[in-house]
C-alpha cells in the first residue's frame, strides 16, 4: 500500500475513534465474549456525578430494557440512562463497566 494511502486510512481510523470516544469509551481492548454472555452490552442506570467512561460496578444498576433504564433515570439525582459493556475485572480486581453511550 502506498504511503499516502496508508496515511489516509490512519487518518480516517483516528477520526472515527475520536468520534466514538466523544460518545463513549473505545472498548477495543475489552474482549467481548458473546457466546458465554459474561461481558456484553447492557442497558443500565448509572450513578455519575461526573460522567465517566469507566464505571465501578457499585454505580451501575443493570436494567431489562432501554425503556426501563430511561424511566429509572433521574438526572437531577445524577442517575443517567446508558448503554454499558461489562462487567469486566480490572487489573486491581475491581468489577468495572465501560460506557458505550449515554441515553439521556
Amino acid at each position: 500500500m502506498p504511503r499516502v494511502a496508508a496515511a489516509a486510512v490512519c487518518a480516517v481510523s483516528a477520526a472515527a475513534e475520536k468520534r466514538q470516544s466523544a460518545v463513549g469509551v473505545s472498548i477495543r481492548g475489552l474482549m467481548m465474549d458473546r457466546a458465554s454472555g459474561v461481558v456484553k452490552e447492557r442497558f443500565a442506570v448509572v450513578y455519575a456525578p461526573k460522567k465517566k467512561k469507566r464505571l465501578s460496578a457499585n454505580c451501575v444498576e443493570v436494567m431489562d430494557s432501554e425503556q426501563a433504564a430511561r424511566q429509572a433515570s433521574s438526572p437531577q439525582r445524577h442517575r443517567h440512562a446508558a448503554v454499558v459493556a461489562g462487567p469486566s475485572t480490572s487489573s486491581e480486581s475491581q468489577q468495572l463497566y465501560y460506557l458505550v453511550r449515554w441515553l439521556d
